[in-house]
């Protein structure tokens, strides 16, 4: 399948979910999701000088009720990474998808997080209409390309996601220093996917990899 390449501001017939107006309002909610895991870092590593660097969650609740799921999986390691490789993906998923089966496919997913050595943390948070926004951190783009061949990761984006899932965005972006400096997020892509169409329609737009204003 032969993505469409999308200039940077091309709008395309019928694909709403593509509008350039996403990326600036996706690019801050992932910075701030890299602003949330700098803070859990900050308070119950740094700040307190464990030497316990056993993998953590936390489940937060945002001051407008919304969920904010954290898994810091390799806190020693990110602590000390730089040029982290960050991946945001964010769904439309349909009105009749099954919550259920996403959550035990989930699960799933989280049981395998611990197996892949490059993979630091995983953000979810809920938006304001009830989907959710995913950051992942990685220690590089060959730590990302790993795991995008694991099969409990392969097998949900091929079964799970064109049953659950009327369209996606999928960016990939670096921070090229440390996860103390989410403000210099640099995005670099975002794959568009519409499970509409069989086979799904794929497109690629090219971004121009500028930090974030705070």
């Amino acid at each position: 399948m032969q993505p469409q390449i999308l200039s940077h501001d091309q709008r395309v017939s019928g694909m709403p979910f593509t509008h350039p107006a996403y990326i600036e309002i996706e690019r801050r909610q992932l910075q701030y999701m890299l602003m949330r895991l700098h803070w859990i870092m900050d308070t119950f590593f740094w700040r307190k000088s464990q030497t316990n660097y056993a993998p953590i969650e936390r489940n937060l609740v945002e001051a407008d009720g919304r969920n904010h799921r954290i898994l810091v999986i390799r806190p020693h390691l990110l602590a000390q990474s730089t040029g982290l490789c960050v991946v945001g993906f964010f769904g439309q998923r349909m009105m009749d998808g099954d919550m259920d089966e996403a959550d035990r496919r989930d699960g799933m997913l989280n049981s395998e997080m611990n197996a892949h050595e490059g993979l630091l943390s995983y953000s979810s948070l809920e938006l304001t209409n009830g989907d959710y926004g995913n950051c992942v951190v990685f220690t590089d783009e060959a730590a990302k390309n790993k795991w995008g061949f694991s099969p409990t990761h392969k097998e949900i984006v091929e079964d799970l996601s064109p049953s659950y899932y009327e369209s996606v965005r999928l960016y990939n972006g670096t921070l090229p220093k440390t996860i103390m400096d989410e403000h210099l997020l640099q995005l670099n892509l975002v794959k568009y996917l519409c499970y509409q169409q069989n086979p799904p329609w794929l497109a690629i737009r090219p971004l121009q990899s500028q930090p974030v204003s705070a």
